[in-house]
C-alpha cells in the first residue's frame, strides 16, 4: 500500500473537500435542469401534437368526394385467346397473306405476341390503302379496341394519312389521349387490386393521390397539386392562434410524399398516422426552439464551468506549487550532502597535511614544499566552492561593469586550470584571437563563469585527453568563449535542464565526478545578466562543448 508523505497527504485532504462537494452540487443542479427541460418539452409537443391531427383531419376532409370503386378498375377484360380450329384456320390464313380473310375474326384470335390478327391484318392493309373509305374502315378496326392493341398500330395509321396528305378520322387524330387514357384506367386498375389505403400514381409528369376505403368499398382520386392547397389552406387556418412553440412546425405526408409544411424541417419531434397520412411536428429553427432552454443551460453550464475552471486551477497551481517545493526540497538536500562531501575532502586533505608537517613526517621525507603546494590547492578549491555558494546566493544588484583585458583574464584562468590539468595528464589548449577593442563587464563574476566552464570540463575529461578554451570575437558586438571537453557528452534531453541549479545528471549516489550542481546555473545567470546566453552542444572530437556568448559592451543593468 503506498505511503504518502504528510505535505502530500494534506494536499490531497484539502483537494478531496474541495472537488467533492462541487461535483455533487453540479450533478444536482444539471439533473435539475435536465428535468425541468423534459417537463417543459413533454407539454410543448402535447399541444403540437393536437395541433398536426387538426391540420391533418382538415386536409383530408377538404378533398373530393368518396365514390364506388368500379369493377376492374374501369377497364374491360381481355377475351381469352381462342385455341379453336376456326381460330387456326384465321392463322394460317394471315401466315399466307389473306389480310382480308382475316379481318372478320374475332379479337380472340391472337398472334404469338398476344396481339388480335385482325389488327395486325387491318394493319398491314392500311399500309397499300389509298381510298379514303376503306382506310376509315381499317383505322376503325385498329383503335376499336385501345386495350388490345399497341400504341405501334396507331402511330402507323397516322402515318400512313399523313403520306396521303389525308386529314385523319377522329379516332386516329386523338389516339394519344385515348392511350393516355386507357394507361391510366391500367394503372388504376393494378391499384385498385390491392385497395392502398392511399398511393401516388405518377403519369405523364403528373402525381395523382388515389385513396380507397375498404370499409365502404369507395374511392377517389386528387392529383398532387389539389391535395397540397387543400393541406395547405387547412394549416393556415388561425395560424396566428396555433398552439405550438415558436421554432416548431407542421408537415403534412402521404405515402412518403410530403404534400404541405411550414417550412424546411431539421428534426422530427412528433408522428401519427391515419389511413396513409402522417402528420409530424418538427423543428423549423432549433436555436428557436430551444431558446429558453439552450439560454438556461448556457447559464448552468457556464456557471458550473466557471466554477470547475477555477477548483481545477486551483488544484493545478497548487499542485505545481507542491512539486516545486518537493522538487526544491529535494534538489537542497542534494545540495547540502554534495556541499558537505566538497568541503569535507579538502578539509581532511589540508588536515593530513598539516599534520604531517606538525609532526616533521614531511620533513623526514622531504615532502615539505609538496604538502605546502597541496595545501594551497585545497585552500584555493575550498575557497571557489565557497565563492560560487556566495555568488549563487547573492541578491544583490549589478556589479559596475569595467573595459577588461580577455587575454589577460584567460591567462589567470589557464594560472589555476593548468596545474590541476598537468598533475591528470589532461592536454589543456588555449587560444584567444586579439580583439579590435577591449570588452566590458563586470570581470569577477566573467572569471568565475570560465573558471566554471573549465572545471566542469576538467571534471567529465578522463585522464591523458584534453580540453580546450578558444575566445574570439564573433561579429555583430559579440564575443565568444568555447569549452570543450573529451567526456561523455551530455544527453540531448538534459541539455536544458543542466543550467538549473542544485541539477546535476544521474542518481547522487552514483556519480563519480565531485560538484555541488551550481557551477552551470551561475555560468547561465552570468551570461543573461551580461545580454549573453550560453549554449551546449557536441564536440568536433566527442565530448561537450559549451559556448558563451556575450556582448562586447552589455547594457549596465540599473538596480
Amino acid at each position: 500500500m503506498a505511503v504518502f508523505p504528510p505535505p502530500l497527504r494534506r494536499f490531497l485532504l484539502h483537494a478531496l473537500w474541495v472537488v467533492v462537494p462541487f461535483c455533487l452540487l453540479a450533478v444536482l443542479s444539471w439533473n435539475a435542469w435536465r428535468a425541468d427541460s423534459k417537463i417543459r418539452e413533454s407539454r410543448l409537443l402535447d399541444a403540437a401534437g393536437r395541433e398536426a391531427d387538426r391540420a391533418l383531419e382538415d386536409g383530408r376532409n377538404s378533398l373530393g368526394a368518396w365514390s364506388p370503386i368500379p369493377v376492374n378498375g374501369g377497364i374491360s377484360t381481355p377475351p381469352a385467346p381462342d385455341a379453336s380450329k376456326e381460330a387456326d384456320a384465321v392463322r394460317e390464313r394471315y401466315k399466307a397473306g389473306d389480310f382480308e380473310g382475316v379481318l372478320g375474326s374475332p379479337d380472340s384470335v391472337r398472334s404469338e405476341a398476344g396481339l388480335p390478327l385482325r389488327s395486325l391484318a387491318a394493319l398491314q392493309l392500311l399500309r397499300k390503302e389509298a381510298d379514303p373509305a376503306r382506310l376509315a374502315e381499317l383505322a376503325a378496326i385498329l383503335t376499336g379496341s385501345m386495350e388490345f392493341v399497341s400504341p405501334l398500330f396507331l402511330e402507323a395509321a397516322e402515318q400512313r394519312y399523313a403520306e396521303l396528305k389525308m386529314t385523319p378520322p377522329p379516332a386516329v387524330a386523338g389516339w394519344r389521349e385515348r392511350w393516355s387514357r386507357a394507361q391510366v384506367d391500367e394503372q388504376l386498375a393494378r391499384l385498385l387490386e390491392g385497395r392502398p389505403e392511399a398511393k401516388w400514381m405518377r403519369l405523364d409528369g403528373k402525381a395523382y393521390l388515389v385513396e380507397t376505403d375498404s370499409r365502404s368499398d369507395k374511392w377517389r382520386v386528387n392529383e398532387l397539386l389539389a391535395v397540397s392547397k387543400a393541406v395547405a389552406k387547412a394549416l393556415g387556418v388561425e395560424a396566428d392562434r396555433r398552439l405550438l412553440a415558436d421554432g416548431l412546425g407542421i408537415s403534412i405526408s402521404v405515402d412518403g410524399q410530403e404534400v404541405a409544411a411550414d417550412g424546411a424541417s431539421v428534426i422530427s419531434l412528433y408522428q401519427a398516422g391515419r389511413g396513409g397520412w402522417k402528420s409530424e411536428v418538427v423543428v423549423l429553427n432549433e436555436e428557436t426552439y430551444r431558446n429558453t432552454e439552450v439560454r438556461t443551460r448556457n447559464v448552468i453550464t457556464a456557471v458550473i464551468s466557471v466554477a470547475g475552471l477555477a477548483v481545477v486551477i486551483g488544484l493545478v497551481l497548487a499542485g505545481r506549487s507542491y512539486l516545486r517545493a518537493v522538487e526544491l526540497a529535494r534538489r537542497q538536500s542534494e545540495f547540502m550532502a554534495a556541499v558537505s562531501h566538497e568541503m569535507r575532502t579538502p578539509l581532511a586533505a589540508m588536515r593530513l597535511l598539516a599534520e604531517n608537517l606538525e609532526s616533521g613526517v614531511a620533513d623526514r621525507s622531504g615532502q615539505r614544499a609538496e604538502h605546502t603546494r597541496m595545501i594551497r590547492e585545497e585552500s584555493a578549491r575550498l575557497g571557489d566552492l565557497v565563492g560560487n555558494v556566495l555568488a549563487f546566493m547573492r541578491e544583490g544588484g549589478p556589479e559596475p561593469h569595467e573595459a577588461f583585458d580577455v587575454a589577460a583574464m584567460i591567462a589567470d584562468v589557464a594560472s589555476l586550470i593548468g596545474p590541476m590539468a598537468e598533475r591528470r595528464g589532461i592536454r589543456f589548449e588555449m587560444k584567444v584571437v586579439e580583439f579590435p577593442e577591449p570588452p566590458s563587464g563586470d570581470v569577477g563574476a566573467l572569471r568565475r563563469a570560465v573558471i566554471n566552464l573549465l572545471d566542469n570540463a576538467l571534471k567529465h575529461t578522463p585522464d591523458s585527453r584534453t580540453i580546450s578554451c578558444h575566445v574570439q570575437p564573433a561579429g555583430g558586438g559579440m564575443w565568444t568563449a568555447e569549452v570543450s571537453d573529451s567526456g561523455p557528452g551530455v544527453p540531448v534531453k538534459e541539455r536544458e535542464r543542466i543550467f538549473e541549479a542544485f541539477y546535476r545528471i544521474g542518481d547522487e549516489l552514483r556519480r563519480t565526478t565531485p560538484g555541488t550542481g551550481l557551477g552551470l546555473a551561475l555560468v547561465k545567470r552570468t551570461a543573461e545578466a551580461h545580454g549573453g546566453s550560453i549554449a551546449v552542444g557536441d564536440a568536433p572530437d566527442g565530448g561537450a562543448l559549451f559556448t558563451l556568448t556575450l556582448p562586447l559592451h552589455p547594457p549596465v543593468k540599473r538596480p
